[in-house]
């Protein structure tokens, strides 16, 4: 895994979003477009350390004040591109086109997302390009499911 920008995490909100939109003006635009959402989704601890109670009570699950943030700007096609900071790296996709899953590969979250968003609204016809970033290394803290709540969004 390569990281073009270190992990932050003890920086404000905003040095955040400062950041995040250089990222974005670097590696999304091509012409003076800002991003006009942010998506912000916490990681989130188990305390039992599993994701289902074996006993058939509820796990509850605790979100922690670390997060997956995403800059994101909606395109006229039907493309969806996303390029992370952690592992710098591109991965697109279209709405109704979107690639079979590559095991192991951090973009099959986005790939999955577009597919059954392609599958559930075959009309639709506007994507988005956007950057992503989280503020913990990747694994152990439900990453796979906030990048793909965050994909959802």
């Amino acid at each position: 895994m390569s990281a073009n920008i270190p992990i932050v995490s003890d920086i404000s909100v905003e040095e955040r979003c400062a950041s995040l939109l250089t990222a974005f003006r670097n590696h999304c635009v091509e012409s003076s477009e800002k991003p006009n959402i942010l998506i912000r989704v916490p990681l989130r601890i188990c305390p039992l350390g599993a994701h289902s109670d074996h006993q058939g009570g509820v796990v509850t699950g605790l979100t922690i004040n670390r997060y997956i943030d995403m800059l994101v700007q909606p395109v006229e096609s039907s493309e969806v591109s996303v390029f992370s900071l952690v592992y710098g790296e591109r991965r697109q996709a279209t709405l109704h086109e979107a690639p079979i899953k590559t095991p192991g590969d951090w973009g099959s979250y986005l790939q999955g997302v577009v597919r059954v968003f392609g599958e559930m609204f075959p009309q639709a016809t506007r994507g988005f390009k956007g950057i992503v970033q989280g503020t913990m290394p990747i694994g152990g803290l439900s990453s796979s499911a906030a990048i793909t709540i965050a994909y959802s969004k």
